[in-house]
């Protein structure tokens, strides 16, 4: 059995394949909303190059959060906020480039959940699909639910209390309870607060973990 790609690698592959993708949508696309609630595929693909090139900084967060009270909504909304005025000048092409240059941290798995999360926030908005390799998948679930990444990522443990997901694509499961199964991709989008990809799964914890979704969507997704 062959060994899993290292964590760069593979965030190396899917900055690429994010590059590539942005460079093939249309001006229509760009201004589509996408999956993650209230962005459009700009403000996605802005925020997306922010975070892997070190953007919001560690002061700029504290500075934010002690303003916004212990609202994770608020905070991240402020922090996106202020990286879509900063960037709002920004041709697509610059952000392209931008996108395309190397990462602050480029073993980071949480920068790598970030690119495959985000990139399916557009490619599911936009009806592109693409085939993400199953180790890719399986590093990013195994990150995005762990008790330290959920807290990098979106709080995924949080949503997913007493279920259990069944990866019907890949050999990977988690958590005990109420059955959840579907494509690796489809559970991880929706372990991470997505409705859309709930319409791909099935299982006895379908109803928990919609009602989880949605409840999450509103408090920390929707402006």
């Amino acid at each position: 059995m062959s060994e899993r790609p290292s964590i760069e690698s593979m965030a190396d592959d899917e900055q690429a394949e994010f590059v590539e993708l942005a460079r093939e949508l249309t001006p229509a696309e760009w201004s589509a909303p996408s999956l993650c609630a209230g962005l459009s595929v700009r403000d996605v693909l802005v925020h997306i190059a922010a975070h892997i090139h070190g953007e919001p900084s560690q002061k700029e967060i504290i500075r934010v959060a002690l303003r916004s009270g212990p609202s994770i909504s608020r905070i991240e909304k402020r922090l996106d906020s202020i990286q879509q005025v900063r960037h709002a000048g920004r041709s697509p092409e610059s952000i392209i480039a931008w996108l395309a240059t190397p990462r602050a941290f480029p073993d980071s798995p949480t920068q790598l959940s970030e690119l495959v999360i985000h990139q399916q926030d557009i490619r599911r908005a936009v009806v592109r699909p693409r085939a993400i390799p199953a180790d890719r998948v399986e590093a990013v679930l195994d990150h995005s639910i762990s008790k330290k990444g959920h807290k990098g990522v979106n709080y995924a443990r949080r949503r997913l209390r007493g279920l259990r997901l069944v990866a019907t694509d890949m050999d990977w499961t988690w958590g005990d309870g109420a059955e959840v199964r579907g494509p690796g991709e489809a559970l991880l989008m929706a372990a991470n607060g997505r409705e859309q990809p709930l319409l791909d799964l099935t299982g006895p914890g379908l109803k928990t973990l919609a009602r989880t979704t949605t409840d999450w969507s509103s408090r920390f997704g929707r402006p």
